[in-house]
């Protein structure tokens, strides 16, 4: 009989507690956050606050372009602390159509654009992060043309002055053991003025929002 008490204490003193403790020990997330560079490809969509009408459907509604928005594609070069602050700039080609698309006519506004900012995170847990940030951005080369040749019988094509303005940024970010991958939402404030070409319009407002998201490599 002693020697089932002496057990019995000693699993429960010595044994026990250590099966517990096993039990409870969960491993730590590791955390992929690293310093350094990293270059992201980008791709989305954009919408602009302000639309002009080009042509008049059949149907008398209008097909109006936007000097903001439209579809984009671009890379950019970044530098991340080791608080996974963000320093850089993206580059990218954004084109603007006519909504909605004509069969027999076409207009769109193309410019290239560099976008210097910075972002500052919120860690939600490991690995997962929520960044907002802001920039002074650069709108380079922008270019309007109309093509009416099938229904007007002309053609017309201006050019714009590089312009620039600044844009906020709220971001959803995940971290992998290489890489990461963002989906972010971008407002900013910009404004057009003709340069030469045809006077289609002698100045606009290229404001906009744009959804993206971007896959980073660090290096």
């Amino acid at each position: 009989m002693r020697q089932y008490l002496f057990l019995f204490f000693y699993f429960a003193l010595f044994i026990a507690p250590d099966l517990v403790a096993q039990n409870n020990d969960t491993p730590e997330p590791v955390s992929y956050l690293k310093s350094g560079f990293s270059a992201p490809i980008t791709f989305g969509f954009g919408l602009g606050v302000k639309n002009e009408a080009i042509f008049e459907t059949t149907e008398n509604d209008d097909s109006k372009l936007s000097f903001g928005g439209g579809l984009f594609i671009g890379t950019g070069l970044y530098y991340t602390t080791q608080k996974n602050i963000k320093f850089g700039s993206s580059f990218y080609y954004q084109a603007s159509e006519l909504r909605p698309v004509l069969e027999n006519a076409s207009s769109s506004f193309k410019r290239f654009v560099i976008t210097p900012e910075v972002k500052f995170p919120i860690k939600l847990k490991t690995n997962t992060y929520l960044n907002f940030g802001g920039g002074y951005g650069f709108y380079l080369n922008g270019k309007m043309n109309i093509d009416a040749d099938e229904i007007a019988g002309f053609t017309a094509n201006a050019k714009y002055e590089h312009t620039g303005g600044i844009h906020v940024l709220a971001e959803y970010e995940e971290h992998f053991q290489r890489s990461f991958l963002t989906f972010g939402l971008k407002y900013y404030n910009v404004n057009y003025e003709y340069k030469s070409g045809d006077l289609i319009f002698g100045k606009f407002n290229g404001s906009g929002f744009d959804l993206y998201m971007s896959y980073s490599l660090r290096f």
